[in-house]
């Protein structure tokens, strides 16, 4: 017998450590095998449970939805505070002229003519006047005749806008008239702008077109 194991002891104590192993390793106990005792890569598909698999079949994201609705708009949000009020600002710049002869003329006047216009300074500045119509006058049988024409603002006289009409006895005469003339230093304020007439010589009678008007504006 001993003779026997001598001669084969090699190989009996392969089969040994062999048988011995096998038995180790069905008899390891529970949960004694964790991530540090598997090698790399150990684990593939083929060893997985069907239940794992259908799992992780499960964890694939999908394409995104579709964008849901919008909601409804919420409540307006309270009134903000008043901003503080802006400085003034400076008082725009107007500019006007009136050509012609004798513009320094002013007329007296006697008696109004039409309705007034009214214009309005909210500062003291100047005021530009247009007057336009048809006037005609009747002469006297035995002179010729004669009469002035011109405007006023807050019953000042509008220099240079004045016009003479003359006529030749027991005549009728008629003339369009298209005076402009500017009157400075008007105060802040509604004032009045009128047509007159004023010295007249001759005249027995006087009347004036449907269209004949005065216009007032203020240039600052």
């Amino acid at each position: 017998m001993l003779a026997y194991l001598r001669r084969h002891h090699i190989g009996l104590l392969a089969l040994f450590i062999a048988l011995g192993g096998t038995s180790y390793a069905a008899t390891l106990p529970r949960n004694s095998v964790g991530s540090t005792q598997l090698k790399a890569k150990a684990v593939t598909e083929a060893k997985l449970a069907p239940t794992v698999k259908t799992k992780l079949n499960k964890t694939v994201l999908g394409s995104p939805g579709a964008v849901g609705p919008a909601g409804p708009q919420g409540p307006a949000g309270a009134p903000g505070a008043a901003g503080t009020p802006g400085e003034p600002g400076a008082p725009g710049l107007t500019s006007a002229g009136v050509g012609g002869t004798n513009m320094a003329a002013l007329a007296t006047s006697t008696s109004n003519v039409l309705s007034p216009a009214s214009v309005t300074l909210d500062r003291p500045g100047k005021v530009l006047v247009f007057v336009t119509g048809t006037f005609t006058l009747t002469c006297g049988g035995s002179t010729d005749c004669s009469r002035k024409f011109s405007a006023t603002v807050g019953g000042r006289q509008v220099p240079g806008l004045v016009e003479v009409i003359e006529g030749d006895a027991a005549q009728f005469v008629s003339k369009d008239l298209s005076l402009a003339g500017i009157i400075t230093d008007v105060p802040a304020g509604t004032h009045a702008a009128q047509i007159r007439f004023g010295e007249s010589t001759g005249v027995t009678g006087f009347s004036y077109g449907s269209d004949t008007r005065i216009t007032a504006i203020a240039i600052g």
